[in-house]
């Protein structure tokens, strides 16, 4: 079940024990859990193939990183680049990984 509050409280949580049969033997309640956002880890824009950013060039870039903590399921992954790099032709291609679902690319700007 989706986190609708993330990052924030989840409030309050309960348990209750209950037998094979689904009888309840026991229950209780406790404080919510703190759900923080973590840290991108290794996050890297690199030109593949060698090649390098050479105005007025084409060029196919690698992103990368590592996320401390799971995705929401509905996460967006936000990638800025300056405004002196056009990527008004942007694609995606090659592989995509570590994600379950969907992977879209919208340009905002340019």
């Amino acid at each position: 079940q989706g986190l609708t509050g993330w990052p924030g409280d989840t409030g309050g949580l309960s348990l209750e024990v209950r037998t094979p049969a689904g009888d309840a033997i026991d229950a209780g309640t406790g404080p919510g859990v703190a759900i923080v956002p973590g840290a991108l880890v290794d996050a890297a824009v690199v030109p593949l193939g060698g090649s390098s950013l050479t105005a007025l060039r084409t060029v196919s870039l690698a992103v990368s990183f590592s996320h401390e903590a799971s995705l929401p399921a509905t996460a967006a992954i936000e990638v800025t680049f300056p405004d002196t790099l056009s990527v008004s032709g942007a694609s995606l291609t090659g592989a995509i990984s570590g994600f379950d679902g969907d992977v879209t690319l919208q340009i905002d700007g340019q």
